[in-house]
């Protein structure tokens, strides 16, 4: 017996700190599993999955947009899901940031999530393996995919086309959030590595190339015959706005449950590097996670700072980031608070 063809809208709607809004859904499909909002187009009025996302966020959300306010990134089609029905999805990202969490309804319950956390969520196979990567991958552009659901478990995927955005977080950030974001990334690939391996680990493996979404760890390394899986934190040592000292790099509210994850997925303990900067040097702190006693960030003042193992003082970092100073005439910090 054919399977009925249902055409769907999901949407991806972030707030003002980039963390996605996900559904705890309460009906099927995929009961009790988190997935983006959104619904079926009601095909017999001739709907478009324009006008359907629109419908959608103002049922689920309370949210009044118009296609203006959507940028469609991916279009997934499956074959026989659960093998029940062959899917069409159209995968919007609204472009308008969230205020405040959407109150739960018939569908589900919403909460928001920063990406790091999505990993040890409940969420549906297809887009833990494929989706969400695809979707990160491709935010601010466009890709289409299909699956194919086999019967006894198991995907086929294909990308059919791609079109990865050429600035993806400019796209949906502000300019100055997304100059941030991206030196902070270029800073933190370019000395993590360098800064343990003179501190005498080895066998150092960036997490992130590996799975991008690894829970908690950025980094892998071993040293004295003990394995580690570390947060890197690279933070601007005062604060842009005011000046003062940026005395706490956040770790997350889920930090120590997704450190245990990744503990016993590693078998390596879960442990910190704090990287403070100023516009020529760098100080980068190591501690294991447990020195914190289940803070949910890293506590910069000097107290703390002397518990932890400083792995480098005011260290040249040797980069050019002269376009990102910041105004203040008294400190020569960056512009790179997140």
């Amino acid at each position: 017996m054919p399977l009925p063809y249902k055409i769907a809208t999901l949407l991806y709607c972030f707030n003002e700190r980039d963390e996605v809004l996900l559904l705890e859904r309460a009906q099927d499909p995929n009961r009790g599993f988190w997935s983006p909002g959104g619904g079926k187009l009601k095909t017999d009025l001739g709907e478009s999955p324009y006008t359907c996302a629109c419908r959608e966020a103002h049922e689920e959300m309370g949210l009044v947009i118009t296609p203006r306010e959507l940028h469609l990134t991916g279009l997934v089609s499956e074959f026989g899901y659960a093998g029940q029905a062959h899917w069409l999805m159209f995968l919007f990202e609204v472009k308008t940031k969230l205020t405040a969490t959407p109150p739960p309804h018939a569908e589900g319950t919403f909460r928001f999530f920063p990406r790091a956390e999505l990993p040890a969520l409940h969420i549906p196979q297809t887009d833990r393996e494929t989706i969400w990567p695809l979707f990160w991958q491709h935010r601010g552009g466009f890709f289409a995919a299909h699956c194919h659901c086999h019967p006894g478990g198991g995907n086929d995927w294909t990308v059919e086309e791609t079109q990865p955005s050429q600035q993806p977080i400019r796209s949906i950030l502000n300019e100055r959030t997304a100059q941030r974001a991206h030196q902070l990334g270029v800073l933190g690939e370019s000395l993590a590595e360098k800064i343990l391996r003179a501190a005498g680990f080895a066998k150092i493996k960036n997490l992130n190339q590996l799975n991008p979404n690894f829970p908690f760890g950025d980094v892998y390394a071993e040293r004295n015959n003990q394995k580690f899986v570390i947060s890197v934190k690279i933070r601007n040592r005062y604060q842009a706005n005011t000046g003062r000292l940026n005395s706490r790099y956040n770790l997350g509210r889920r930090c120590n449950e997704l450190a245990a994850k990744a503990q016993a997925e590693l078998s390596a303990t879960p442990a910190v590097l704090a990287i403070s900067l100023l516009a020529d040097v760098y100080s980068a702190y190591f501690a294991p996670l447990a020195i914190l006693e289940g803070r949910h960030g890293i506590p910069m003042t000097s107290p703390w700072l002397r518990q932890y193992e400083c792995l480098a003082k005011d260290s040249l970092h040797g980069l050019d980031v002269s376009h990102l100073k910041n105004t203040y005439s008294t400190r020569p910090a960056l512009n790179l608070n997140v």
